[in-house]
């Protein structure tokens, strides 16, 4: 089990280093946002899901219903996001991204995609397989504790 558990805090380390040089390219989108963490959180959330309600953003983020309402004023504010009625239920107000607030999701995502495929481009045929089989693997079992979360 020592041998299990030192392997994986050395490949945590790796990850982590490897995200230092990611956020230290200059090129980073990220680093061009004027959104606090907690913003840019419920930013994905709306982004990926394609509206929330305050309720729903508040569970998703683990903040009281009230911060979840001020995050989303401050997106509103900001032009990342916009309120509307709930079609299925009129006593609800959903936010939703705007163009700008997908454009910016978009941005970090691809920006990060476009990193890893340089460094990935860099790698030996034979590294490239050992690390797509280490991702499959790790996609397996990242699911099924998901899963086993969601039951």
């Amino acid at each position: 089990m020592e041998d299990r558990q030192r392997l994986v805090d050395e490949i945590l380390a790796m990850d982590e280093k490897l995200q230092r040089i990611y956020l230290a390219d200059d090129s980073n989108p990220l680093l061009a946002l004027d959104l606090t963490i907690q913003q840019l959180k419920a930013l994905l959330i709306l982004s990926f899901s394609g509206s929330a309600s305050g309720q729903e953003l508040s569970e998703g983020l683990g903040i009281h219903l009230a911060t979840a309402t001020g995050l989303v004023d401050r997106l509103v504010a900001q032009g990342m996001a916009y309120r509307a009625e709930d079609s299925e239920d009129r006593r609800v107000r959903r936010a939703y991204p705007t163009t700008e607030g997908t454009a910016t999701v978009e941005r970090i995502y691809s920006a990060g995609m476009e990193q890893k495929r340089k460094v990935l481009s860099e790698l030996s045929l034979e590294g490239l397989e050992k690390l797509r089989d280490a991702t499959e693997e790790l996609g397996t079992v990242a699911a099924e504790q998901v899963s086993a979360r969601s039951s």
